[in-house]
C-alpha cells in the first residue's frame, strides 16, 4: 500500500498568487512569439473532405425542407381516372340525395330535372339531370360527421347560348361546359366536363393539359367526367364508337 510522502511546511514555496502566476506566463509565451509566425494552418485533407460533407448534407436538408414541406391530405383521395356506372336503381336513390329540381344560374324560379346517369370515382358519387332549359351536377360523397352520412353539393346550369344539347350525328360528341367549382371549401375545387354523345358512342377520354386523363361515363346520348382541382384540358378527347373505331376531336365547345 503506498502512501503520501509527507512533506514539511517549510519545504514548499512562497508562491505568488494564481493571477498573477497566470498573467507572468501569457506574458512569456507572448514575448516569445512574433506576428510574423503566426500563420494559417494549412486544414488536412481528410478534414477538407468531412467539412465539405457536412456542408453538402446541411444544404441537402435545406432543399428538402424547402421543396418538400410538410405534405397536407389530398384532396379527393381515391379518385379513380376510371369510372363506375351506377345501375338504374342506383340512379334512384341518389334521386332521393340530390334536389329535384335545379334553379339555373342567374334564373329566378326552379325546373324540374330528369336524371340521366350517376357515376362512382372511389367514394365519390355525380348524378347528372337534364331539363328543357340546362342541366344540373349532383356531388355526393361519405361524412361520418353528417346527420345524413354523406355531404351533398349540387348545381343548376343554362344550356350556354351557342351550343345545341343535341350532338350532330353519330359518332361525334359535344362538349357542353368544362368549369371549375368547389361544392367543398375544405377540400378545394373540382373540375366538371359535361357533354352530349351520338347514339354510337361508346367511350369518351378526356385528357387534361398537364397529361393526366379519366374516361368519361356515356349513357343515354350524355357523358360526364371530372378532376380533382381546378385543371386545364388539353386539345383534344378521344371518342370510341361502337365498332371499336377512335377517332382524335377537339376538347373545345362546339358552337350550335
Amino acid at each position: 500500500m503506498k502512501t503520501l510522502n509527507p512533506v514539511a511546511l517549510d519545504e514548499v514555496p512562497a508562491p505568488t498568487s494564481l493571477r498573477e502566476e497566470i498573467r507572468s506566463r501569457i506574458a512569456a509565451d507572448a514575448d516569445s512569439v512574433r506576428p510574423d509566425d503566426v500563420v494559417p494552418q494549412p486544414i488536412s485533407r481528410p478534414t477538407r473532405r468531412i467539412l465539405a460533407g457536412a456542408a453538402a448534407a446541411v444544404l441537402l436538408l435545406v432543399g428538402v425542407y424547402t421543396l418538400s414541406p410538410q405534405r397536407t391530405p389530398e384532396a379527393y383521395a381515391g379518385w379513380s381516372a376510371s369510372a363506375t356506372e351506377l345501375a338504374p336503381a342506383q340512379l334512384g336513390a341518389m334521386a332521393d340525395l340530390c334536389p329535384p329540381t335545379q334553379v339555373p344560374v342567374g334564373a329566378d324560379e326552379s325546373v324540374e330535372v330528369t336524371p340521366i346517369l350517376a357515376e362512382q370515382r372511389g367514394d365519390y358519387k355525380m348524378r347528372l339531370a337534364v331539363s328543357d332549359v340546362g342541366y344540373q351536377w349532383c356531388f355526393v360523397m361519405p361524412d361520418a360527421d353528417a346527420d345524413s352520412g354523406v355531404r351533398r353539393g349540387a348545381e343548376g346550369m343554362f344550356w350556354p347560348e351557342d351550343q345545341s344539347p343535341v350532338p350532330a350525328g353519330d359518332g361525334e360528341v359535344t362538349l357542353v361546359q368544362a368549369s371549375s367549382y368547389a361544392p367543398f371549401p375544405d377540400l378545394g375545387p373540382l373540375t366538371m366536363i359535361v357533354g352530349t354523345a351520338g347514339a354510337d358512342v361508346t367511350e369518351v377520354q378526356v385528357a387534361t393539359a398537364g397529361g393526366s386523363f379519366a374516361d368519361a361515363t356515356v349513357a343515354d346520348g350524355w357523358w360526364i367526367v371530372w378532376f380533382p382541382g381546378d385543371v386545364e384540358l388539353g386539345d383534344t378527347m378521344t371518342v370510341t364508337t361502337s365498332d371499336g373505331t377512335q377517332t382524335e376531336v377537339a376538347a373545345t365547345p362546339a358552337a350550335g
